[in-house]
C-alpha cells in the first residue's frame, strides 16, 4: 500500500493515463469506487477542465480598489505557466469581489518577471535573491491592505465560488483561519484540512477519496489547512507575526500559523464550498527544492518536523499517537476526549425540495458548535438545498437509502453519544440496528427523553441542549 501511495503521489502530475491513475486509486481506497462516487470525481474532473480551459486563454488583468476587501498572497518561483494559469483563473472567478493580488517573485530565472510587468492590476513584490516559501509569503502578507489574507500556491487553478466559500466561513467572528478543499486534477479529494498526532505527524483528511463524500463536505474544525489556499484574519496575522522563520523555507509554517491561531482562541475551519484544484509539488520545481534555496523536500520536512514538536510540546500532549492506519482513523480526530457525538435521524430534510428555515438552520448551527460532530442521517439522495444549508452550519449530512443508511451506521459503530430518532417507533429493525452498532449511546425517540439526566451535561453548554431539544419538537418543517 506504500508503494501505492507513492506512485499516486507521484503519477497525479502526469497530462495523460487517468485511467491508470484511478485504478491504483481503487487499489488503494476501494470503499470510494461506489457507482456514485465514480460520478462525484467525474463531475469535479470536468469542473477543473472548464477551469483549466479557461485559465489557459483568460485575461490576467484585475481591478485597482483603493480599499479592498481580501488580498491575495501568490509566492512564485519560476514555472510562468503555472503562474499564469492560477492568475487568469483568479481573474475570472474573483470579479465581483473587492481583491487585491500582491505575487512575490522570489528571484525567478525563467520569464516570470518580464511577464508580470504585463499583467494589470497586480502588485509585484521582487526579491533581490530567492527566500524560499516561507519568507516570500510572509513578505506579500506585510504589504497586504485587505482585512483578509489569502495565501494561493501558483500551481493551484481556483474553481467558481471558491472566495465567497473561504468568507463565508470567516463570517463567524471566533474564526481566525479557513482552508480551502483541495483536489487533484484528476478530480479526486486531495485535502480536507489536516489532523495533527502527538508526534507532530499529520494526516490530510480524505486523500483520494471522492470529493462529495459526505464525510468530508461539511463545514468543520480542523487542526490545520495548508497553505496552498488558506485565508487568515490581517489583524491575526499581525498578532502571531506571520510565518515563523524557523520554518524557513518551508514546511510546517502552515501548521505552526494555524495552531498559533488557536492558542489565541480562534477556530481554524475546513470550508469545503472553497474548491481548488491543486497540482501539488510544482511550485516547488517538483518538491525536492524551493529555488536556490536547495533544501531537499524530505531532509527538511524531519527538520521541521521537531521543531514544531518542540515549539508546540504542551499543545501535543492532548493529541492521540499516530495510529497504524491513520485514514481508519480519520472520523475520529485527533484529541482525546473531544467531546459528544450526536447523530439526527430524520428522513424530512432528505427531500430535495423541501427548504431549511432560518430557524433550523440556526440551532443546527448551534448545537454543531457545541459538540464535536453532528450527523443528519436521511434519505434521499442528489443535490439538495436544504442538505447544502446544513453542511455550511457545521452538520455532516449522510443521504441514502436504507440499505445505505445501514452500512453507515455499521462503518461507525460504536462513535456516536448520543442519538436522536425522530419519526420512529424504538421497535423497528432500524433502531435495533442503531442500538446494537452503539451500545453506550444515548437514545431519544422523544423530546421528553431529551430531559433525562444521562443528557444533561453531555452536551457543551445550554444553547446545544436547547438547540437539540428545540430540532427534536419542532415541526414546522413536516
Amino acid at each position: 500500500m506504500a508503494l501505492i501511495d507513492r506512485l499516486l503521489d507521484r503519477y497525479h502530475m502526469r497530462k495523460r493515463g487517468w485511467q491508470v491513475l484511478e485504478f491504483m486509486a481503487a487499489a488503494r481506497y476501494p470503499q470510494a469506487m461506489t457507482p456514485r462516487a465514480w460520478r462525484e470525481v467525474r463531475s469535479m474532473r470536468r469542473a477543473i477542465a472548464r477551469a483549466w480551459h479557461l485559465s489557459g486563454s483568460g485575461s490576467q488583468a484585475f481591478r485597482e480598489h483603493a480599499v479592498p476587501e481580501v488580498s491575495v498572497v501568490i509566492p512564485a518561483f519560476n514555472q510562468w505557466g503555472l503562474t499564469r494559469r492560477c492568475l487568469a483563473s483568479l481573474s475570472e472567478s474573483s470579479a465581483a469581489h473587492r481583491l487585491e493580488v500582491i505575487v512575490v517573485d522570489d528571484c525567478s530565472t525563467d520569464e516570470t518577471a518580464a511577464s508580470l510587468r504585463g499583467v494589470a492590476g497586480v502588485r509585484v513584490i521582487t526579491n533581490a535573491r530567492n527566500e524560499g516559501f516561507n519568507r516570500a509569503a510572509s513578505l506579500g502578507a506585510r504589504a497586504a491592505q485587505g482585512r483578509y489574507v489569502v495565501f494561493l500556491n501558483n500551481d493551484t487553478v481556483v474553481l467558481p465560488g471558491w472566495l465567497d466559500g473561504l468568507l463565508a466561513a470567516m463570517s463567524d467572528a471566533d474564526v481566525g483561519a479557513a482552508g480551502s478543499k483541495l483536489v487533484f486534477p484528476s478530480g479526486r479529494l486531495q485535502e480536507a484540512g489536516c489532523l495533527v498526532w502527538s508526534d507532530g505527524s499529520s494526516l490530510m483528511l480524505g486523500r483520494w477519496r471522492s470529493p462529495a463524500d459526505a464525510g468530508y463536505d461539511f463545514l468543520r474544525e480542523v487542526d490545520y489547512c495548508s497553505a496552498a489556499s488558506l485565508m487568515v484574519r490581517s489583524d491575526v496575522l499581525r498578532e502571531v507575526g506571520y510565518f515563523d522563520e524557523r520554518f524557513a523555507p518551508a514546511y510546517f509554517e502552515d501548521a505552526d500559523l494555524c495552531f498559533s491561531v488557536r492558542a489565541r482562541g480562534l477556530r481554524v475551519v475546513y470550508a469545503p464550498a472553497s474548491a481548488v484544484a491543486h497540482v501539488e509539488g510544482q511550485s516547488h520545481a517538483g518538491g525536492f527544492a524551493y529555488g536556490a534555496a536547495n533544501v531537499r523536500g524530505p531532509a527538511h520536512q524531519q527538520r521541521n518536523r521537531g521543531l514544531f514538536v518542540e515549539k508546540w510540546r504542551e499543545e501535543l500532549r492532548a493529541h492521540l499517537p499516530r495510529p497504524q492506519r491513520p485514514d481508519v482513523r480519520e472520523v475520529w480526530g485527533s484529541h482525546s476526549g473531544t467531546g459528544v457525538r450526536v447523530l439526527v435521524c430524520d428522513q424530512r430534510w432528505g427531500d430535495p425540495t423541501n427548504p431549511i428555515s432560518e430557524a433550523t438552520y440556526q440551532r443546527f448551527h448551534e448545537l454543531a458548535r457545541s459538540t464535536s460532530r453532528v450527523t443528519l442521517l436521511t434519505a434521499g439522495a442528489g443535490p439538495s438545498r436544504g442538505a447544502g444549508r446544513l453542511q455550511d452550519a457545521g452538520v455532516e449530512v449522510v443521504r441514502g437509502n436504507t440499505a445505505a443508511r445501514g452500512r453507515f451506521v455499521r462503518g461507525r459503530a460504536g462513535f456516536y453519544d448520543i442519538i436522536v430518532v425522530r419519526g420512529a417507533r424504538s421497535r423497528t429493525p432500524a433502531t435495533a440496528t442503531l442500538r446494537r452498532h452503539n451500545p453506550h449511546a444515548f437514545v431519544a425517540f422523544n423530546p421528553h427523553e431529551l430531559e433525562g439526566a444521562r443528557l444533561r451535561g453531555t452536551v457543551g453548554g445550554a444553547s446545544g441542549r436547547d438547540a437539540l431539544t428545540w430540532l427534536f419538537a419542532n415541526t414546522d418543517e413536516q
